[in-house]
């Protein structure tokens, strides 16, 4: 049923799908669609079990507190306003807390990743013990 998936994680992912039908109103064809293409990744599963770094946030702080992202912040939610704030009412987390991981992540869309997001979801979700 899904491409690259066997064994448990067919299972799984079938029972995970079914939920987001019964449960948020998915569509169970559409997702059935995105997880046919899922390949679960070892280098995510490697990438995810020994972090790049480790630093305290007094060294994090200069890397994302900038002017920059501030500003490109400010933009992306002036620009996402209303697609954040259904998000805020629908999953209860606030949009200053989506804006910043938004930021955090990528930069505001400017680094997009080396893996397709459901490869990279669906394989933490998955395959990660």
């Amino acid at each position: 049923m899904f491409a690259g998936v066997d064994g448990p994680y067919e299972v799984e992912i079938a029972k995970f799908i079914g939920e987001l039908v019964e449960n948020e109103g998915f569509d169970a064809e559409h997702l059935r669609n995105v997880f046919s293409e899922f390949h679960p990744k070892q280098s995510i599963l490697d990438a995810i079990s020994r972090p790049a770094e480790a630093k305290p946030w007094f060294k994090y702080r200069p890397i994302f507190v900038t002017k920059r992202r501030r500003n490109d912040g400010v933009v992306f939610w002036r620009d996402n306003a209303d697609e954040l704030a259904r998000a805020e009412t629908r999953y209860r987390v606030p949009a200053e807390i989506i804006v910043a991981i938004i930021g955090v992540e990528t930069f505001y869309g400017k680094h997009k990743g080396r893996y397709r997001v459901v490869d990279a979801l669906a394989t933490l979700g998955f395959a990660y013990p």
